[in-house]
């Protein structure tokens, strides 16, 4: 062998060793699934359980394993600019990229919780350090993917990827979810909870996907990124051996998204598929013979699956258009917790009450919002209204640990309860709130919109959005969103279906980067991505798709165009964001090659 060869296979070699940091990301630290008992630093809010620990199974160790392979591309990017100049040269994307990571940092230096911020929290584990390697894996992506063996052993790598999770995924709708067998919980448990396996279980339903991505919505966003660049390679691909995989991992895909319920998913390939008959408008005409039965045969599998868990899917996304056009009215829209009463704000109609014990025995004064003493009548230990306007409240009085006070009760099913006694040497009254603790209630800033919409998301859009004006340069901190949303929030979270739950992040993404990392980075992010999208526009309206590089390349154009849209309704997570970020720097290096191609 000569010495020319020796060098090729050594100088390709070392070329395949760069991309598997990236193929590591992409491919798999989001099969990554285990236990993680941490203390989740809450238990001092009233909001809260008394609970210090909690445990986590499906983002801390993805978040530890991003942060190593981060380290490990910077030094290898380190060294690669060093060495080489032309890596020195200064894209313009490298602006608001550097400006994003600029504000990431100063958000976690003032951070209102330095803990959350550095380490990650409850839900997310998506610390300051975590967003900074997302942009270490978008350079690295852009600057080191240089041919196209590369980039295909990258994809390849990726597919298989997707196939496991595919496979998952069939497992969970079937019933048979791998992680709820005794081999799959001593994969993923503490070897200590071994003695208790039958104890452990997951609350997303015997037939829900959730793969290995935390959340059913996240199937959704991952699918979304997944499926365009399916498609396009599907559409080029001239071996049947490989067209015929990316139908199957296309079908699985399908079957993911119908399985985990993400309305989103749909809505957001949707619109993906608009841009692609804009894009491929000439190739879809030559192809269409092949393109009508793939279609057929997705739908088929769409409604077959969908029938298969009791029309679940259809069903959601019916619910869901229904509560675009119905808006919530609560009977309480409202509590104040005051020094000398309660106020509950009935149907516009404020009640206010005060409770007085001596002893065992104990009294209360109603009045309306004029302050006109309302008569009252005792049924069986409980005092009636005697006004037509709050016939549906009734008073009695309680004990709650030792503790004497009222129970609110509002409409003969919701039960409010309160005391003057809960705090000492504090006469002020106080909301038990549904962990044992006694807490005021909060009645927040609130934007004025649909708060039923999305599922529920109106309402924490509506108490985030005025959020905003406190966090305009350096937000409130990575990983923090749990902290600045109103928990205390109570008698919303009670009208919207959250009471007894922890709202740990927007459902938005760009809500979520505006509050914890401030609104100049949400802005900084979004004219980086306008960059890529305006770049990509321009040199793929015209392009004839004829190379691997602009194949994958356009591919990747319609999956972020889908991770934007996504992004309404859904946050940034550990488990699929990486690719995101990978995904763009392929975008933005593959552009500049083909340019450079081109010129």
């Amino acid at each position: 062998m000569s010495n020319t060869q020796n060098t090729n296979r050594a100088e390709e070699s070392t070329s395949r060793a760069i991309t598997y940091p990236l193929l590591i990301v992409m491919s798999i630290i989001p099969l990554i699934v285990h236990q993680k008992q941490y203390a989740n630093h809450l238990d001092g809010y009233s909001w809260f359980t008394f609970e210090t620990t909690s445990n986590d199974f499906f983002l801390y160790y993805k978040s530890v394993a991003l942060i190593a392979m981060a380290a490990i591309m910077l030094i290898i990017l380190c060294l690669k600019i060093k060495a080489n100049k032309q890596y020195q040269l200064i894209p313009k994307f490298l602006i608001p990229l550097g400006l994003y990571g600029l504000f990431i940092i100063i958000s976690m230096i003032f951070s209102i919780n330095p803990t959350f911020s550095l380490h990650g929290s409850m839900d997310q584990f998506e610390s300051g350090f975590v967003l900074l390697s997302y942009l270490i894996f978008m350079y690295y992506a852009y600057l080191l993917i240089e041919t196209e063996d590369n980039l295909e052993f990258l994809i390849k790598a990726w597919l298989i990827s997707m196939g496991v999770l595919c496979i998952i995924g069939l497992l969970q709708v079937l019933g048979h979810d791998f992680f709820a067998t005794t081999i799959g919980k001593r994969l993923i448990l503490m070897k200590s909870y071994w003695e208790h396996l039958d104890a452990i279980d997951f609350a997303f339903g015997k037939n829900r996907i959730y793969l290995t991505l935390y959340n059913p919505n996240y199937v959704g966003v991952y699918a979304t990124l997944a499926i365009p660049v399916l498609a396009t390679l599907l559409l080029f691909s001239k071996k049947i051996s490989m067209r015929i995989i990316y139908s199957i991992l296309i079908i699985g895909m399908v079957i993911c998204i119908v399985g985990s319920e993400s309305k989103t998913a749909f809505i957001t390939l949707g619109v993906v598929v608009l841009f692609a008959l804009l894009l491929f408008r000439k190739h879809i005409i030559k192809y269409w013979k092949f393109l009508i039965p793939g279609i057929i045969i997705l739908i088929i599998v769409f409604f077959v699956f969908d029938a298969s868990i009791n029309h679940s899917y259809t069903n959601s996304i019916k619910n869901a258009i229904k509560s675009l056009h119905t808006a919530n009215k609560p009977t309480v829209t409202g509590i104040d917790t005051l020094d000398n009463e309660i106020v509950i704000n009935n149907l516009e109609n404020p009640l206010h009450i005060q409770y007085y014990r001596n002893d065992t025995d104990y009294s209360f004064v109603v009045k309306d919002d004029d302050g006109k003493v309302l008569s009252t009548y005792n049924s069986e230990n409980e005092m009636f209204i005697d006004d037509e306007r709050f016939k549906n409240i009734q008073l009695s009085p309680i004990l709650i640990e030792e503790t004497y006070g009222i129970k609110v009760t509002v409409d003969g099913a919701t039960n409010y309860y309160f005391s003057n006694e809960a705090v000492e040497g504090n006469t002020g009254y106080y909301f038990y709130t549904p962990y044992g603790k006694w807490d005021k209630i909060n009645n927040p800033d609130i934007f004025n919109m649909n708060q039923s919409m999305f599922s529920g998301r109106g309402y924490i859009w509506s108490r985030t959005i005025p959020q905003l004006k406190h966090y305009i340069i350096k937000g409130s901190g990575p990983d923090t969103f749990t902290l600045v949303f109103p928990q205390d929030d109570y008698i919303g979270l009670q009208n919207n279906g959250y009471l007894g739950s922890i709202v740990t992040k927007p459902h938005n993404l760009f809500l979520q980067i505006a509050v914890q990392t401030g609104v100049l980075s949400l802005i900084a992010f979004l004219i980086l991505y306008i960059i890529y999208f305006v770049q990509s526009i321009t040199l793929y309206m015209k392009h004839n798709f004829n190379s691997y590089f602009s194949q994958v390349g356009v591919g990747i154009f319609l999956s972020t165009i889908g991770y934007m849209i996504a992004g309404i309704t859904n946050d940034s997570t550990v488990g699929v964001a990486p690719i995101f970020w990978i995904l763009l720097g392929l975008g933005f290096g593959i552009n500049r090659r083909l340019k450079l191609s081109k010129n």
